[in-house]
């Protein structure tokens, strides 16, 4: 029997657009982004739930992505294990840059929840997540 868990992934890329909404295992996650020249119509999206660990290590990991997601200037919103994140009207360059950092989230703390359980790997995992970005924003910033 095929897992509903995992049965419905969706991917729609173009110049302009990107959609892509994931499902694997207990994870949820959306990343939309819309370019153009005309500000009122650039955006990106994110949003996240769930994962397979209890719901403090969850929590956790929700933290750290607002946390991060926020300094990057997105505005979001935590409502228990989901989280919602959105930035727009700002410049592409700005915005792709963005898009990228969600990527690298993605990747990087889909899983991590399992093991958000001890203070100190934490804070070093931060320290390693906001090192990679600033290096990922230092490539791109390079590419212009």
């Amino acid at each position: 029997m095929r897992s509903s868990l995992a049965s419905r992934n969706y991917f729609l890329v173009s110049r302009s657009f990107c959609n892509l909404s994931v499902r694997l295992g207990y994870h949820f996650a959306l990343a939309e982004a819309s370019f153009s020249d005309l500000l009122t119509e650039s955006y990106v999206n994110f949003q996240f739930k769930g994962g397979a660990a209890d719901e403090r290590r969850r929590l956790r990991r929700v933290r750290l992505l607002a946390e991060t997601l926020r300094e990057m200037d997105f505005r979001v919103e935590v409502t228990g294990d989901a989280l919602s994140a959105r930035i727009e009207k700002k410049p592409v360059s700005f915005l792709r840059e963005r898009l990228v950092v969600l990527g690298y989230l993605l990747i990087h703390t889909r899983q991590i929840d399992m093991v958000m359980d001890e203070h100190a790997f934490i804070e070093r995992y931060l320290e390693k997540v906001h090192s990679d970005i600033r290096m990922i924003r230092e490539r791109l910033a390079a590419e212009v």
